[in-house]
């Protein structure tokens, strides 16, 4: 899985939350109009029974429904804008899926070709990467052997008082006892061995100081020619694309906020046509029982009222049924708008700080896994962090294949030192370090020898 895959899967999580929350908040704002519909149908049904008269109730009745229609063809017109804004911020979307692809694609190869252009040049990765290893060989085993010698307390008092050299000639009182110690200790030869250990340790440190040169002017050198390549290539374009198409991305994101921000009222009740016809019904309907009702029904002869009476029960019903699913409707519109924040927030965490980049396979990533457990409050953000940290696994670019037979890539985990060995060139460094290494077995370079013979 690349990065672009990563990047789809974080965005299609939290459109399908938005797009879940802005149904239930459509639902929501639906049921509060079908609620003052169904007072504006008890008002009706009042102004038509004979014994009940309702103080202006035509008027009133003309009023509530002009507010009502009112209040439905601003939020239609709302929501229509919204979905002209969203299927924009889509479209936008789609671009910039299909530019990151585009640039993926032009970059890996870009980098690959840069790769090839240093092989044509220096003709020494495996070279560098094979005198790395006998830097570090040699080094580690000039520092075991040399370790030996400080480990003799009477090798290291005849070596500090200058045995066998042009200074030691002063100490004659202590030449019999010295030369004694001598052979107990196998001084000549060891000493012999240590001088030609020491030798080879300053001749492999400079071998790895030079070939450290290297690698710094090729890594100098790789940035000269991928700064050419890229300059050559459609890449600055495709990004001058992507950074317009991002955008026009946010300007649309920032209004379709705005669109969202105008349609909470309905969804809460508290839009100006939504306040002023609840007022209103409110007045006309306080105080009316079906008991009420029904007593006035009695009080005049025909079946006219009493079918009113029951046209007014089964609205009362249907209304109380609404009230109750209301509430319902108000939680999931909570947990849900809870749950899109949760996903925006992955989105951010996650796409911030060069986590989710091109550079990266995301393979051994659990993406689904993760998702749910995070949704799911299994994991914390942190969690999730650190799980696609430590499963990426890094892209070590290699050289383009149809210039090398080499396998075009190569990965390592993300942990992993950048690609190119420690040597950068095949200099003759190397070979002076592969030698080093090979005479370090052989007897003058041996390790500290406990034979007592001179």
């Amino acid at each position: 899985m690349n990065a672009s895959r990563i990047e789809a899967s974080l965005r299609d999580n939290s459109r399908n939350h938005e797009a879940r929350l802005r149904q239930l908040q459509l639902e929501l704002s639906a049921a509060h109009d079908q609620e003052l519909r169904l007072q504006l149908g008890l008002g009706n049904a009042f102004a038509h029974i004979a014994n009940y008269q309702l103080s202006g109730a035509a008027p009133l009745s003309a009023e509530v429904q002009r507010l009502l229609d009112q209040r439905g063809q601003a939020e239609t017109a709302q929501r229509q804008d919204l979905a002209q804004v969203e299927e924009g911020i889509a479209g936008q979307l789609q671009v910039l899926a299909s530019l990151a692809a585009e640039l993926e694609n032009l970059t890996r190869g870009l980098d690959q070709q840069v790769e090839q252009d240093l092989l044509d040049l220096q003709q020494a990765s495996l070279l560098g990467e094979a005198d790395e290893r006998s830097y570090k060989e040699l080094r580690d085993e000039c520092r075991l052997k040399l370790r030996a010698f400080q480990a003799d307390p009477l090798y290291v008092y005849l070596r500090d008082r200058g045995f066998g050299t042009d200074g030691y000639a002063d100490k004659v009182p202590w030449r019999g006892l010295d030369r004694w110690i001598a052979r107990l200790c196998n001084f000549t030869q060891n000493s012999a061995a240590e001088r030609t250990l020491l030798a080879m340790q300053r001749a492999n440190e400079a071998v790895g100081k030079e070939h450290q040169a290297n690698r710094a002017a090729r890594e100098v050198e790789r940035a000269r020619l991928h700064q050419s390549a890229l300059s050559a290539s459609d890449i600055p374009l495709l990004q001058e694309r992507q950074r317009q198409a991002q955008q026009a991305l946010e300007a649309g994101k920032a209004q379709a906020n705005a669109i969202h921000q105008r349609l909470v009222p309905y969804v809460n009740k508290r839009d100006e046509d939504f306040v002023k016809a609840s007022e209103l019904l409110s007045q006309q309907l306080a105080g009316m029982t079906d008991l009420r009702l029904e007593h006035l029904a009695g009080q005049t002869q025909g079946s006219q009222d009493d079918e009113l009476v029951r046209r007014v029960r089964d609205l009362r019903a249907e209304l109380e049924v609404l009230r109750l699913r209301v509430p319902s409707l108000e939680q999931q519109c909570r947990d849900t708008e809870a749950n899109y924040e949760l996903a925006r927030q992955l989105e951010r965490a996650l796409q911030s700080g060069g986590l989710i980049s091109s550079s990266y396979d995301y393979r051994n990533v659990d993406l689904d896994g993760v998702l749910v457990g995070f949704m799911q409050g299994a994991l914390s953000l942190s969690q999730v962090v650190s799980e696609v940290d430590n499963n990426r696994e890094f892209i070590r670019v290699a050289p383009s294949p149809s210039r090398s037979a080499r396998p075009s890539s190569s990965r390592g985990r993300s942990s992993s030192s950048s690609s190119g060995g420690f040597f950068g060139s095949g200099s003759s460094g190397g070979s002076s370090s592969a030698s080093s290494s090979d005479s370090s077995s052989s007897g003058s370079g041996g390790g500290f020898s406990t034979s007592d013979s001179l």
